[in-house]
């Protein structure tokens, strides 16, 4: 039997799992068997430790029982496992579960879909995440596939799944490609260079915590403004009430993206309150968002280089693109005609079961040949195309900026945007005269206004690079010569070397989203035991 690997969008709001169906060549979305839905909202509810429900059902009973369901958990991704305001838990009962875990319950879910669908165990899958993530998120993503009983073929930036899905049959023509990728929680905006089958990203940028909430939170606080006015009382005090809120919010900006008036209605302590509202209301209310993604769009097109003239395809992904607003912003500023072919809430998770295909193909072996059994052209296809990443945020590391008396500084050692596999080397110096060892803290993030240093409370830790022991005669001064390299599958190999007496250590830096090994272990055993049904 032909062995399958999925592709999974788990997503802030919707989570979708798909595969390519070796009969027909065509990727397809795998619906729940149970509710028969395509999409699954990315919502867990605890009945208890043992029972978890994921998808629709939970979501609805958001209102009823809100201290029971978890909503938004990607946007808790990479942040410790610590009670806030450091990190996330989630109680329930005795236990509480990190991002990872609340992410691990959704993914297994997906897992449980396609086991159904297909009818036979899957055990490997590529999941997709926001371009913008820094390495802890995308480590974070990783725990929660291994932790739902995953091997993770690949984390996949979903705007090139995006690109994957607009065609594989479209790699073969070289085209540029600005990718416009709003979701529920999420905004990406990346520039792409499609050309002789290989994909490469040009440049990145977005935001983390921007997304469909955003708008739907701008409506929940006019509606929430507009009856406490009247009646002098706040509906967003209530936890039940807030939730109602959310929902309604969802369904008027939806009717919004597709009429030019809705109605939302507010309970609250004994009154009620219909409250119309124009789409030129809502988009009023929302221009500062849309002006965030303009900004954010404009800026990833100087970081490439391009201009509008020089992008050949725009692609709108992620559902809250249908909004009115975005398209019609993305036409002004591009000049261009955005593609629509795309199904904005599925393309994610159908480029993710291409790649799936296409990390099959090129690794050979029995999937290999069974590919190529089933589906010789699209075989022929997948074996030539090739992703390229760049380097998402900058990287950089800590030292005195001057003598130990000065200021520590970031110093910058990989560009946002160098394409991969980068190296870059630069010599640093000992401080003192028998100096024996030598920390370098390695850095992610960070603003470098000349492109050399940035404050250290600005940058995101990665790790630490020891070197050491030096020869005890070391004298100040002495240069320490360091090498970031990182490769195409993202591993930062870093090399510190001191060039008086050659000693030198190499420390490849392990990004984490923050659990550790013990944790992991327990949080796998833990999530097997849970029954996740929709």
């Amino acid at each position: 039997m032909m062995e399958y690997t999925i592709g999974i969008d788990l997503g802030t709001t919707f989570s979708a799992v798909a595969w390519v169906n070796p009969e027909t060549g065509k990727a397809e979305v795998l619906a729940d068997p149970d509710t028969q839905a395509r999409t699954t909202p990315s919502v867990v509810m605890f009945d208890d430790d043992q029972t978890v429900i994921v998808g629709k059902f939970a979501k609805d009973n958001a209102i009823a029982e809100p201290e029971k369901v978890v909503e938004f958990v990607k946007r808790q991704m990479g942040k410790p496992n610590a009670e806030p305001p450091e990190g996330f838990r989630w109680l329930v009962g005795d236990h509480s579960y990190g991002a990872q875990e609340i992410s691990a319950l959704i993914l297994k879910r997906m897992k449980k879909i396609a086991e159904e669908r297909l009818g036979q165990p899957i055990t490997k899958a590529v999941v997709t995440v926001p371009a913008y993530f820094d390495e802890p998120m995308r480590a974070a993503t990783r725990e929660a596939a291994q932790i739902a009983g995953l091997e993770v073929m690949d984390i996949l930036d979903e705007p090139v799944a995006a690109a994957l899905a607009y065609g594989l049959d479209k790699a073969q023509r070289d085209q540029t490609v600005f990718v416009f990728d709003l979701g529920g929680g999420t905004f990406d905006v990346t520039i792409l260079r499609i050309e002789a089958a290989q994909i490469s990203e040009l440049a990145i940028d977005g935001d983390a915590r921007l997304g469909g909430k955003d708008w739907d939170d701008r409506l929940i606080e006019h509606c929430a403004r507009t009856f406490a006015a009247e009646f002098k009382v706040d509906p967003l005090d209530d936890l039940a009430g807030y939730q109602e809120l959310q929902q309604r919010a969802i369904r008027a900006k939806e009717e919004l993206s597709l009429r030019m008036k809705a109605t939302m209605v507010v309970n609250h302590a004994g009154h009620s309150k219909s409250i119309a509202i124009t789409r030129e209301e809502f988009e009023t209310l929302c221009r500062e968002l849309v002006d965030n993604c303009k900004s954010l769009s404009e800026r990833v097109l100087e970081q490439a280089h391009k201009s509008w003239s020089e992008i050949d395809t725009v692609l709108l992904v992620g559902g809250s693109t249908r909004m009115p607003m975005i398209r019609e912003m993305v036409r002004q500023i591009s000049g261009k005609e955005p593609v629509t072919e795309l199904n904005a809430d599925e393309c994610v998770a159908h480029g993710a079961a291409w790649k799936a295909v296409i990390g099959q193909v090129q690794e050979g072996g029995q999937a290999a040949r069974d590919w190529n059994n089933a589906n010789p052209a699209l075989t022929d296809i997948a074996k030539n195309v090739k992703v390229r990443r760049i380097v998402a945020h900058h990287l950089g590391c800590v030292a005195h900026d001057g003598d130990s008396g000065s200021p520590k500084k970031s110093f910058l050692m990989l560009k946002q945007g160098t394409p991969l596999p980068a190296s870059y080397v630069e010599q640093f110096a000992t401080l003192a005269d028998g100096q024996t060892f030598v920390e370098f803290p390695v850095t992610q993030g960070g603003y470098y206004p000349d492109l050399k240093k940035s404050e250290v409370d600005d940058c995101v830790l990665l790790g630490t690079v020891k070197l050491g022991p030096l020869p005890t005669a070391t004298p100040a001064g002495t240069p320490i010569e360091i090498t970031y390299q990182f490769t195409e599958d993202s591993i930062l190999r870093v090399v510190a070397r001191d060039v008086r007496s050659g000693v030198s250590v190499n420390v490849d830096i392990e990004h984490k989203g923050g659990m550790s090994e013990g944790e992991m272990g327990l949080a796998k055993q833990r999530i097997k035991d849970v029954d996740v049904s929709s």
